[in-house]
């Protein structure tokens, strides 16, 4: 069970990172950060947009796409890389080792 917690942890960080190129891209670009991922993600990168999305519906599950993704690429930006952040941050604390081997997340 950890680690999947894990794997999904770093999954939603990599998913917060993508977000944050994506507004980092954005802004360089002279577009405002504050719209949807998908319509941003295309603006970037068409091509990539539509590999990633017959990747998932070919290879993957379909309603993986029509069910997770595609909604979550129809909200803000920002948002998503927040939220993504924020989850991603919990599921590897809750995911950290707790028997005598004591490796920590971040050390203090």
């Amino acid at each position: 069970m950890r680690i999947l917690a894990r794997i999904l942890g770093w999954l939603a960080i990599l998913v917060a990172a993508g977000a944050g190129g994506m507004m980092l891209a954005a802004v360089t670009s002279g577009q405002s950060p504050a719209q949807p991922l998908g319509q941003l993600w295309f603006a970037v990168d068409p091509g990539s947009l539509n590999a990633f999305q017959a990747i998932v519906e070919r290879y993957l599950w379909p309603p993986l796409w029509d069910y997770i993704i595609f909604p979550v690429l129809r909200q803000e930006t920002t948002l998503v890389a927040l939220i993504a952040l924020v989850v991603g941050l919990v599921l590897l604390i809750v995911a950290r080792r707790r028997n005598g081997n004591k490796r920590r997340l971040f050390k203090s």
